[in-house]
């Protein structure tokens, strides 16, 4: 017979008990993150000099919606190359870094990936790009 995680997944979808519909989206992720971790970044930064600072952002929320105009207002004042994706747009290469939330800042490249976690202000991401 063998083992088959798509059959199993299926099978789990269609159960009644949410602990297991949610074990099995795990299960899914956790395989898609082992298929895709042989992917690298290069292609995500390919045509880059130097480090990228990129906004994952998600249409409709709040949080994002307040932290717009901050991004752009440091992604025009900023030396360092810029890039916003919305959720819906992430490929393979994005979502393998990890985003678990938005919005999400993350600078990538020679000095990256980070994960930028201080204040959401176009002030406070140019002292941290910055001090790298």
């Amino acid at each position: 017979m063998g083992f088959n995680p798509l059959k199993m997944v299926r099978k789990a979808l269609r159960s009644n008990s949410l602990l297991v519909k949610v074990a099995a989206a795990f299960l899914v992720f956790w395989l898609f993150g082992m298929v895709t971790s042989a992917v690298g970044l290069e292609g995500f930064t390919a045509g880059a000099k130097g480090d990228v600072m990129v906004y994952f952002h998600m249409n409709g929320c709040p949080h994002c919606t307040k932290f717009n105009p901050e991004w752009d207002k440091f992604s025009k004042s900023t030396s360092v190359q810029t890039k916003k994706v919305e959720s819906k747009q992430m490929n393979a290469q994005e979502k393998q870094l990890g985003v678990d939330g938005f919005p999400t800042v993350m600078l990538l490249g020679p000095k990256g990936p980070k994960k930028y976690t201080g204040a959401r202000t176009a002030s406070a991401l140019q002292q941290w790009v910055d001090s790298l």
